[in-house]
């Protein structure tokens, strides 16, 4: 299974990202819980993210940018819910 989640790169204020934040929650009768971090990354030229995943589960992903001036916000348009049907891993792209 394959995930896109885009919109990445906003509010970076002309500076250079130093890192993104990958975030996941499991989503229960339609109802998000909690944000926990999955992943740092540090190499920004990485694009993409392998996670486990557990069949039957309902997530949502989003990536937040940081440079000198902090995190960006975790705003909505840019969450991604993904319902694991049949594989247990996911490759998740962010632009």
């Amino acid at each position: 299974m394959r995930s896109r989640l885009s919109g990445v790169h906003q509010k970076t204020m002309g500076r250079k990202i130093e890192r993104y934040t990958v975030y996941k929650r499991i989503v229960i009768d339609g109802k998000p819980g909690q944000w926990t971090k999955l992943a740092i990354i540090t190499d920004v030229s990485v694009r993409e993210l392998t996670v486990h995943l557990e069949q039957g589960k309902e997530y949502e992903f989003v990536v937040t940018a940081s440079n000198v001036h902090g995190e960006s916000k975790i705003e909505d348009r840019n969450i991604k819910r993904v319902m694991v049907k049949g594989g247990m891993f996911t490759v998740l792209y962010f632009y």
